[in-house]
Protein backbone atom coordinates (compact mmCIF):
# COMPACT_ATOMS: atom_id res chain seq x y z
CA UNK A 1 0.00 0.00 0.00
CA UNK A 2 1.32 3.32 -0.89
CA UNK A 3 2.14 5.42 2.19
CA UNK A 4 0.09 8.07 2.66
CA UNK A 5 2.17 11.80 2.53
CA UNK A 6 1.72 13.38 5.53
CA UNK A 7 -0.20 16.76 3.61
CA UNK A 8 -2.90 14.66 2.66
CA UNK A 9 -3.83 13.83 6.48
CA UNK A 10 -5.12 17.81 6.55
CA UNK A 11 -8.13 17.14 4.05
CA UNK A 12 -9.42 15.67 7.53
CA UNK A 13 -9.89 19.42 8.63
CA UNK A 14 -12.51 19.95 5.93
CA UNK A 15 -15.00 17.95 7.62
CA UNK A 16 -17.13 17.39 9.99
CA UNK A 17 -14.79 15.73 11.91
CA UNK A 18 -12.44 17.86 11.35
CA UNK A 19 -14.03 20.90 12.47
CA UNK A 20 -14.65 19.60 15.71
CA UNK A 21 -10.74 18.58 15.92
CA UNK A 22 -9.48 21.56 15.34
CA UNK A 23 -11.37 22.83 18.29
CA UNK A 24 -10.58 19.96 20.25
CA UNK A 25 -6.76 20.09 19.86
CA UNK A 26 -6.54 23.35 21.40
CA UNK A 27 -7.22 22.14 24.20
CA UNK A 28 -4.52 19.62 24.68
CA UNK A 29 -1.47 19.37 27.00
CA UNK A 30 0.98 19.32 24.03
CA UNK A 31 -0.35 22.29 22.11
CA UNK A 32 -0.52 24.26 25.00
CA UNK A 33 2.71 23.55 26.19
CA UNK A 34 3.95 24.72 22.57
CA UNK A 35 1.99 28.08 22.87
CA UNK A 36 3.92 28.41 25.90
CA UNK A 37 7.41 27.97 24.11
CA UNK A 38 6.71 30.56 22.20
CA UNK A 39 5.16 29.21 19.04
CA UNK A 40 2.36 31.97 17.26
CA UNK A 41 -0.76 30.06 17.72
CA UNK A 42 -4.17 31.04 19.10
CA UNK A 43 -5.61 29.58 22.28
CA UNK A 44 -9.32 28.02 22.35
CA UNK A 45 -10.72 31.22 23.38
CA UNK A 46 -8.99 33.16 20.96
CA UNK A 47 -10.40 31.68 18.51
CA UNK A 48 -14.03 31.61 20.10
CA UNK A 49 -13.89 35.37 19.99
CA UNK A 50 -13.02 35.47 16.67
CA UNK A 51 -15.82 33.13 15.05
CA UNK A 52 -18.27 35.32 17.05
CA UNK A 53 -16.48 38.68 15.70
CA UNK A 54 -16.59 37.12 12.47
CA UNK A 55 -19.73 35.44 13.03
CA UNK A 56 -21.29 36.51 9.54
CA UNK A 57 -18.41 35.35 7.67
CA UNK A 58 -14.79 37.18 7.01
CA UNK A 59 -12.71 38.42 4.24
CA UNK A 60 -9.10 37.74 2.97
CA UNK A 61 -7.90 40.88 4.32
CA UNK A 62 -9.79 39.92 7.83
CA UNK A 63 -8.23 36.44 8.22
CA UNK A 64 -5.09 38.38 7.16
CA UNK A 65 -5.49 40.91 10.27
CA UNK A 66 -5.73 38.61 12.23
CA UNK A 67 -2.95 36.08 11.10
CA UNK A 68 -0.32 39.05 11.12
CA UNK A 69 -1.47 40.18 14.83
CA UNK A 70 -0.89 36.71 15.74
CA UNK A 71 2.77 37.03 13.75
CA UNK A 72 1.72 34.10 11.37
CA UNK A 73 2.83 34.68 8.00
CA UNK A 74 0.26 33.32 5.31
CA UNK A 75 0.64 34.42 1.79
CA UNK A 76 -2.67 34.21 -0.38
CA UNK A 77 -1.07 32.25 -3.10
CA UNK A 78 -0.83 29.87 -0.08
CA UNK A 79 -4.43 30.59 0.96
CA UNK A 80 -5.99 30.14 -2.06
CA UNK A 81 -3.98 26.52 -2.50
CA UNK A 82 -5.18 24.65 0.68
CA UNK A 83 -8.52 25.65 -0.77
CA UNK A 84 -7.93 23.94 -3.98
CA UNK A 85 -6.68 21.25 -2.42
CA UNK A 86 -9.59 20.82 0.18
CA UNK A 87 -7.44 21.25 3.04
CA UNK A 88 -9.88 24.68 3.72
CA UNK A 89 -13.35 25.42 2.96
CA UNK A 90 -14.41 27.79 -0.51
CA UNK A 91 -16.27 30.87 0.30
CA UNK A 92 -19.97 31.36 1.06
CA UNK A 93 -20.81 34.28 -0.75
CA UNK A 94 -19.31 37.28 -1.40
CA UNK A 95 -19.29 41.11 -0.05
CA UNK A 96 -19.16 44.37 -1.59
CA UNK A 97 -16.53 47.26 -0.33
CA UNK A 98 -17.53 50.24 -1.84
CA UNK A 99 -17.12 48.85 -5.46
CA UNK A 100 -15.27 45.84 -4.66
CA UNK A 101 -16.14 42.63 -4.38
CA UNK A 102 -15.19 40.32 -1.72
CA UNK A 103 -14.78 36.68 -1.26
CA UNK A 104 -16.74 35.95 2.31
CA UNK A 105 -15.07 32.63 4.07
CA UNK A 106 -16.94 30.79 6.96
CA UNK A 107 -16.25 32.41 10.52
CA UNK A 108 -14.04 29.12 11.32
CA UNK A 109 -11.34 29.85 8.68
CA UNK A 110 -8.92 31.03 11.00
CA UNK A 111 -9.23 28.29 13.34
CA UNK A 112 -8.89 25.51 10.20
CA UNK A 113 -5.27 27.98 9.40
CA UNK A 114 -4.18 27.67 13.04
CA UNK A 115 -4.15 23.63 12.67
CA UNK A 116 -2.65 23.67 9.40
CA UNK A 117 0.01 26.23 11.31
CA UNK A 118 -0.02 23.89 13.91
CA UNK A 119 0.10 20.71 11.92
CA UNK A 120 3.30 21.86 9.62
CA UNK A 121 4.90 23.29 12.75
CA UNK A 122 5.10 20.28 15.43
CA UNK A 123 3.43 17.46 13.97
CA UNK A 124 5.80 14.70 14.12
CA UNK A 125 4.50 11.12 14.86
CA UNK A 126 3.71 12.29 18.97
CA UNK A 127 1.29 15.12 17.28
CA UNK A 128 0.17 12.69 14.53
CA UNK A 129 -0.75 10.16 17.24
CA UNK A 130 -2.85 12.77 19.69
CA UNK A 131 -4.35 14.11 16.29
CA UNK A 132 -5.61 10.31 15.80
CA UNK A 133 -6.65 9.58 19.20
CA UNK A 134 -8.56 12.85 18.73
CA UNK A 135 -9.99 11.72 15.72
CA UNK A 136 -11.56 8.56 17.64
CA UNK A 137 -12.71 10.42 20.60
CA UNK A 138 -14.60 12.75 18.45
CA UNK A 139 -16.34 10.52 16.24
CA UNK A 140 -16.08 8.99 12.53
CA UNK A 141 -15.24 11.39 9.54
CA UNK A 142 -18.36 11.40 8.07
CA UNK A 143 -19.97 14.37 5.64
CA UNK A 144 -23.68 15.64 5.13
CA UNK A 145 -24.05 15.12 1.16
CA UNK A 146 -24.29 18.92 1.00
CA UNK A 147 -20.80 19.01 2.17
CA UNK A 148 -19.66 16.52 0.47
CA UNK A 149 -21.34 17.85 -3.15
CA UNK A 150 -19.91 21.17 -1.98
CA UNK A 151 -16.46 19.93 -1.07
CA UNK A 152 -16.10 18.82 -5.21
CA UNK A 153 -16.87 22.79 -6.62
CA UNK A 154 -15.48 25.89 -6.35
CA UNK A 155 -18.26 27.97 -5.08
CA UNK A 156 -21.13 26.98 -3.00
CA UNK A 157 -23.97 24.72 -4.04
CA UNK A 158 -26.88 27.34 -4.31
CA UNK A 159 -24.16 29.61 -6.44
CA UNK A 160 -23.77 26.70 -8.48
CA UNK A 161 -27.65 25.71 -8.65
CA UNK A 162 -28.50 29.48 -9.50
CA UNK A 163 -26.03 29.76 -12.45
CA UNK A 164 -27.13 26.27 -13.74
CA UNK A 165 -30.65 28.04 -13.38
CA UNK A 166 -30.35 31.51 -14.71
CA UNK A 167 -27.16 30.76 -17.14
CA UNK A 168 -27.64 27.36 -18.24
CA UNK A 169 -23.66 26.98 -17.10
CA UNK A 170 -22.75 23.70 -15.11
CA UNK A 171 -19.23 23.92 -13.60
CA UNK A 172 -19.47 20.63 -12.56
CA UNK A 173 -22.39 20.51 -10.20
CA UNK A 174 -24.45 17.79 -11.89
CA UNK A 175 -20.49 15.64 -12.28
CA UNK A 176 -20.37 16.34 -8.63
CA UNK A 177 -24.06 15.23 -7.49
CA UNK A 178 -23.57 11.50 -9.70
CA UNK A 179 -20.02 11.09 -7.72
CA UNK A 180 -21.52 11.45 -4.42
CA UNK A 181 -24.88 9.44 -5.10
CA UNK A 182 -23.29 7.22 -7.37
CA UNK A 183 -24.43 4.52 -4.60
CA UNK A 184 -27.65 6.18 -3.71
CA UNK A 185 -29.89 5.94 -6.86
CA UNK A 186 -33.18 6.95 -5.38
CA UNK A 187 -31.42 10.36 -3.56
CA UNK A 188 -29.79 11.25 -6.87
CA UNK A 189 -33.33 11.20 -8.60
CA UNK A 190 -34.43 13.17 -5.82
CA UNK A 191 -31.61 15.83 -5.91
CA UNK A 192 -32.22 16.28 -9.74
CA UNK A 193 -35.88 16.28 -9.07
CA UNK A 194 -35.73 19.40 -6.74
CA UNK A 195 -33.79 21.47 -8.96
CA UNK A 196 -36.15 20.72 -11.76
CA UNK A 197 -38.34 22.69 -9.66
CA UNK A 198 -35.89 25.05 -9.02
CA UNK A 199 -35.61 25.30 -12.88
CA UNK A 200 -39.94 25.06 -13.44
CA UNK A 201 -40.30 27.63 -11.29
CA UNK A 202 -37.89 30.45 -11.83
CA UNK A 203 -38.91 29.90 -15.69
CA UNK A 204 -42.63 30.60 -14.58
CA UNK A 205 -42.25 33.41 -11.89
CA UNK A 206 -38.61 34.91 -10.70
CA UNK A 207 -37.91 34.95 -14.88
CA UNK A 208 -40.96 36.89 -15.98
CA UNK A 209 -40.50 39.40 -12.47
CA UNK A 210 -36.84 39.68 -12.96
CA UNK A 211 -37.56 40.46 -17.33
CA UNK A 212 -40.00 43.46 -15.84
CA UNK A 213 -37.57 44.77 -13.56
CA UNK A 214 -34.79 44.67 -16.52
CA UNK A 215 -37.71 46.14 -18.57
CA UNK A 216 -38.77 48.85 -16.21
CA UNK A 217 -35.01 50.05 -16.18
CA UNK A 218 -34.73 50.45 -19.74
CA UNK A 219 -37.62 52.68 -20.06
CA UNK A 220 -36.96 55.01 -17.28
CA UNK A 221 -34.18 57.59 -17.56
CA UNK A 222 -32.05 60.05 -14.74
CA UNK A 223 -31.00 62.89 -15.34
CA UNK A 224 -26.80 62.76 -14.61
CA UNK A 225 -26.71 65.90 -12.65
CA UNK A 226 -29.73 64.45 -10.30
CA UNK A 227 -27.31 61.47 -9.87
CA UNK A 228 -24.42 63.70 -8.75
CA UNK A 229 -26.50 65.98 -6.74
CA UNK A 230 -27.97 63.18 -4.90
CA UNK A 231 -24.27 61.75 -3.83
CA UNK A 232 -23.24 65.08 -2.77
CA UNK A 233 -26.38 65.39 -0.05
CA UNK A 234 -25.14 62.14 1.28
CA UNK A 235 -21.64 63.04 2.20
Amino acid sequence: MEKQKKSEKLRIINTPTGERLVTEITKTETYLQNIKKGLPLFEYAELEALKEKYAQGLTWEDIDTELSKKGIKLRKATFRKYIQDNYLPKSTGYTFIGTKRFAVFPSDMISQINFINYFYRVADDKVLNLIFDLMETVGDDEMSAYDAIESELSMSIEHNILDLVINGIDDGLCDAIDKIFATQPKNKEQVYIFIDNIKREYSTTVAKSLHELVSFLNNHHVKLSAISNTVEAWK
